[in-house]
C-alpha cells in the first residue's frame, strides 16, 4: 500500500520542478507538507500595495559566445523576470521602438553603467537590468546587476558558474534571473516595512 503514496510524491517533486507558476506549486506544498520549497522559485508574492517599477533589460555583452546565443539568453532572462510578477518588464519591441526613435546608438555592448543608466533613462524605466556571459576554459560565467536609473547605482547583482555543456546556459539564466527578482523583492519588502514604521 505504500507503493502509491511513494509514486505520488516523486510525480508531484516532478511537477513541481517543471512548474513556472508560483501559486500552483504552493497549493501543491500544501496538499504535501513532505515536498521541500524549490530554492529556484521566489518564496514570496509581490503585495497588492506595490506599484511594479518599470524595468528594461539590456542585451548581455557576450564573451566568447555568439550574439545569437547572447540574444536567446537575454530573451530567456526577460521571460524569468516577467513570470516573477515582481517588475513591469519593457518588452524587446518597445525598447527596440524607442531607442530607434530617439537614435540611440553605441559602437559596442551596454555593459557598463554610463551606458545603461543612458539607456534607461532614454526608454524611462527606474530601473535597468544589465550584464556578460562568457567562457574561460571549460568555465561559463553569467553575471547580472540591477541598476537604479536616477542614482546610477548598482543595487543587487547576481552571479553564477558553470562547468561544461553550454546547453545548461538557460537553466543558469534562469537561476540567476529569479535569485535577482527575489533579492529586489526582499529589498524593497524591508524599505516599504520601514517606511511604515512609526
Amino acid at each position: 500500500m505504500k507503493a502509491p503514496g511513494l509514486f505520488h510524491r516523486v510525480f508531484k517533486r516532478g511537477l513541481t520542478e517543471l512548474m513556472a507558476n508560483q501559486t500552483l506549486y504552493q497549493a501543491l506544498a500544501v496538499l504535501d507538507e513532505d515536498v521541500p520549497p524549490s530554492p529556484r522559485l521566489p518564496s514570496t508574492i509581490p503585495p497588492a500595495s506595490w506599484v511594479l517599477e518599470n524595468v528594461a533589460v539590456a542585451d548581455l555583452t557576450p564573451y566568447t559566445l555568439s550574439q545569437a546565443e547572447t540574444k536567446t539568453l537575454t530573451e530567456k532572462l526577460q521571460t524569468t523576470l516577467v513570470r516573477t510578477k515582481y517588475f513591469n518588464v519593457l518588452s524587446r519591441s518597445e525598447m527596440k521602438a524607442v531607442l530607434d526613435a530617439q537614435q540611440f546608438q553605441r559602437s559596442d555592448a551596454c555593459d557598463d553603467s554610463t551606458c545603461l543608466v543612458e539607456m534607461g533613462k532614454i526608454l524611462a524605466v527606474q530601473k535597468i537590468i544589465g550584464g556578460s556571459v562568457g567562457k574561460v576554459g571549460s568555465t561559463f560565467n553569467l553575471v547580472l546587476r540591477l541598476i537604479n536609473v536616477e542614482t546610477a547605482q548598482t543595487e543587487i547583482t547576481a552571479d553564477r558558474e558553470l562547468k561544461g555543456d553550454a546547453d545548461q546556459l538557460l537553466h543558469l539564466i534562469e537561476d540567476a534571473g529569479r535569485e535577482l527578482a527575489l533579492q529586489y523583492a526582499t529589498t524593497r519588502s524591508k524599505q516599504q516595512a520601514g517606511e511604515s514604521a512609526p
